[in-house]
């Protein structure tokens, strides 16, 4: 037992905790979609302003983006005043918000929020390459420049383009943070943290340490279990307690909320590799049958749709033992899942920005071979090393020039989530997504693709309506940039893309050249898919690779 605190933090019940957060101040919440998510704390700051008023006017510094779909307890008007977010999709309410002009919108990418996060704890500007020459410039034509999602947010710009002797830089001044909401599995009394049942770890000490930079800044922390001062080994601390102001216990509330049906995961366990079958079945009751009683379900054959024929196009483009970045969306889903049909999984590394590195997923939430898990900053860091090999992120539209689109679509506000940040550093990028968007049918069938019912609209745009990825300055750096569709694939050069490939069983001006807004440049060597893509059972990777059959 150590010395006696001055000042222990306070027991409290979510309404008793809220009850002391200002009107128009700076709040961040743990987590990312239902990892870490503190349900109770958020429900009670609903309830008093409904009942209240207050707080009103707060402004939300969602460092990764925070909550579950449909499910807004901060989605009031008078509420927020502003919210700093990097993926919306969770919020609908909240992008009517924004539309409306109810609130001020930013979007920035979660890299540059996370170290914004723990450059603003230690009292510092953010400087960073990331998002020059995009919508987050403010420098760049567009009515999101500056990462401005609406007028509102322009009549207030958080960031500004700098020259240093090194070059251009976006400079983000120090975001003041009045409290921070968090979530652990067990606290002491002292309140020490720990996070051993939590999937991620993402940035709940410097979002502590950035509310506690403020005068009379504040930590609430929501957890499973309370334990005397003395119980949590030292290592196991994520928070100390000298950053913690009140305590919340409400253990039955303590589920992943994304997936609570996973809740019996042992997020401490190496979890072993199921087999294919049970790793492509997308009911999680089959892999709690798996792990607790080894049963197998029979294979059943998937349809080959446009999602799964572009992620093994996709799988293509990696080598034996490269490191991988995948993106939320159709990589992670369908690139892993393709990994893991054509047994390969085991001789690729994935990332995902989340923080878990190494193992495998079956593009939903089931993991297992995962090597660890860092803190937000930490796993942003790693992507600006030489360490990674590509990345394979999705894609709402790209144009002439090769710019990629990943903010909004029409008055749909989704994000760019990490994928910005992960770009700007990592020299192979794979942009995946079906050809067109709206109710497209597309199916591989005995080496062609069938194309049943077109999509309503087109991704191959003549401008993009927001540019996350320029496509000259890509084809500056150097990079190997692809376009992955199930029915073509292009490169990026100087002239902007160019196809390359297309699949089998389709016609070039009718299925492709005339559904789009611009015209391509055409290769001179222009292939045709490998059929493999489009046939039932696994590709044949291990073969390519050298590897024996398992």
């Amino acid at each position: 037992m150590g010395p006696e605190l001055s000042q222990r933090p306070r027991i409290a019940t979510p309404e008793e905790a809220v009850a002391s957060i200002p009107d128009g101040g700076t709040i961040t919440i743990s987590g990312t979609i239902g990892y870490m998510l503190t349900i109770p704390v958020l429900d009670a700051l609903e309830r008093r302003f409904l009942e209240t008023g207050h707080p009103c006017d707060l402004t939300w510094f969602d460092i990764f983006p925070t909550g579950l779909g449909g499910i807004e307890p901060l989605a009031h008007y008078g509420l927020l005043k502003r919210v700093l977010s990097g993926w919306y999709t969770l919020h609908p309410r909240l992008r009517e918000m924004v539309n409306a002009e109810q609130v001020a919108g930013y979007c920035y990418p979660l890299g540059t929020l996370g170290f914004w996060c723990r450059a603003s704890a230690a009292g510092q500007a953010l400087l960073t390459e990331t998002g020059l020459d995009t919508y987050m410039d403010p420098t760049h034509d567009g009515a999101n420049a500056g990462g401005c999602l609406n007028r509102m947010a322009a009549s207030e710009a958080l960031v500004e383009r700098v020259e240093l002797a090194s070059g251009p830089q976006l400079m983000f001044r120090p975001m003041p943070v009045d409290v921070a909401i968090i979530r652990g599995t067990t606290v002491d009394r002292a309140g020490n943290l720990s996070l051993e049942d939590e999937q991620v770890t993402m940035s709940v000490l410097h979002q502590a340490l950035a509310a506690k930079r403020q005068p009379g800044g504040q930590v609430i922390v929501q957890a499973a279990r309370l334990v005397d001062e003395g119980e949590i080994a030292p290592r196991h601390v994520a928070v100390p307690g000298e950053l913690v102001d009140q305590i919340v216990i409400h253990s039955e509330a303590h589920v992943d909320e994304s997936a609570p049906m996973l809740d019996w995961m042992d997020q401490e366990a190496q979890l072993p590799r199921p087999p294919r079958q049970v790793m492509l079945d997308h009911d999680t009751e089959v892999w709690r049958r798996w792990q607790e009683a080894g049963e197998t379900p029979a294979p059943s054959e998937r349809k080959l749709t446009a999602d799964i024929i572009a992620g093994r196009r996709a799988l293509m483009e990696l080598k034996r033992g490269e490191l991988v970045n995948l993106g939320l969306g159709p990589p992670m889903r369908d690139v892993a899942a393709a990994a893991v049909d054509d047994d390969v999984d085991p001789e690729l590394r994935f990332s995902v920005e989340t923080g878990v590195l190494g193992g495998v997923m079956n593009g939903r939430w089931y993991r297992s071979g995962v090597t660890s898990i860092l803190e937000t900053a930490d796993i942003f860091s790693m992507y600006t090393t030489s360490v990674m090999d590509a990345s394979c992120l999705g894609m709402l539209e790209f144009d002439a020039q090769g710019n990629v689109n990943l903010l909004r679509y029409g008055d749909t506000i989704v994000g760019p989530g990490g994928s910005m940040d992960i770009g700007a550093h990592i020299q192979r990028l794979v942009f995946i997504a079906p050809f067109r968007a709206g109710g497209l049918k597309a199916l591989g069938q005995d080496g062609n693709l069938r194309i049943e019912r077109e999509g309503k609209f087109s991704r191959a745009v003549e401008q993009v309506q927001a540019v996350c990825f320029n496509g000259p300055r890509m084809f500056e750096q150097g990079k190997l940039v692809r376009y992955v569709t199930e029915r073509a694939v292009f490169e990026l050069t100087k002239l902007g893309p160019m196809l390359t490939e297309i699949a089998p069983g389709v016609e070039l001006q009718r299925d492709i050249l005339s559904l789009m807004d611009f015209r391509p440049v055409i290769s001179s060597d222009l292939r045709t898919m490998d059929t493999r893509i489009f046939t039932q059972g696994q590709v044949g990777i291990r073969d390519d690779w050298g590897l024996p059959p398992l």
